[in-house]
């Protein structure tokens, strides 16, 4: 176990975060709210959305690629439901 000992993770490269890790976990839960169509008038937040309130909110600039890598690194994925036309059929329980 002596040997051991010595042995430590040397500082990763590259540039640290921009956000604190307790400013990344208002991000997140303010992104899993989502906006409320009634006030906000969208429906989900884009990149662009996202970007804008860490602008205003925390005064810190995101370019939408490294914004996007941001949010996959804390588990977060871009999803949308499959449209539905509103004349379609119903595929309920009964649906074969």
């Amino acid at each position: 176990m002596a040997l051991l000992e010595g042995l430590h993770d040397r500082p990763r490269p590259g540039r640290p975060e921009k956000l604190t890790a307790v400013q990344r976990e208002e991000l997140r839960a303010w992104v899993l709210a989502g906006p409320d169509p009634e006030a906000d008038g969208i429906s989900s937040y884009r990149l662009l959305d996202i970007a804008t309130h860490i602008q205003e909110r925390w005064a810190v600039s995101y370019g939408l690629s490294a914004l996007s890598r941001m949010l996959h690194r804390m588990g977060l994925s871009w999803q949308t439901t499959r449209p539905a036309h509103p004349k379609g059929r119903c595929r309920g329980a009964g649906a074969i």
